[in-house]
């Protein structure tokens, strides 16, 4: 498998959010082809526990897409809550995102 490494330059789009109390900023980046590519979350304080599981679970997810998992797969494996809603933040950042932008 083969890395789609993205430009330097991109379209980014950003979005505020809160779940559980903590309050989240998700920055949603695309590739050359329009794909989402990348997502950068952080939340609450700088060094908090919140904030490092945020930023080391976007670093995963935005790895498994540059390496070509389908945004779809990614979004079927990640908890839910019996209702059907996302359980964690990367679920709730995904439900913003709809097609090529948020």
């Amino acid at each position: 498998m083969t890395r789609n490494r993205l430009p330097q330059r991109r379209n980014a789009e950003l979005v505020s959010f809160s779940h559980e109390g903590v309050s989240y900023t998700a920055h949603f980046g695309w590739n050359r082809k329009g794909e989402l590519s990348e997502l950068f979350l952080n939340a609450g304080k700088e060094g908090s526990t919140a904030n490092t599981v945020a930023r080391e679970t976007a670093v995963i997810l935005s790895i498994a897409l540059q390496f070509g998992t389908p945004l779809p797969v990614i979004r079927d494996a990640l908890p839910k809550l019996a209702d059907g809603a996302p359980a964690g933040p990367v679920g709730v950042a995904l439900s913003y995102f709809n097609g090529g932008h948020v």
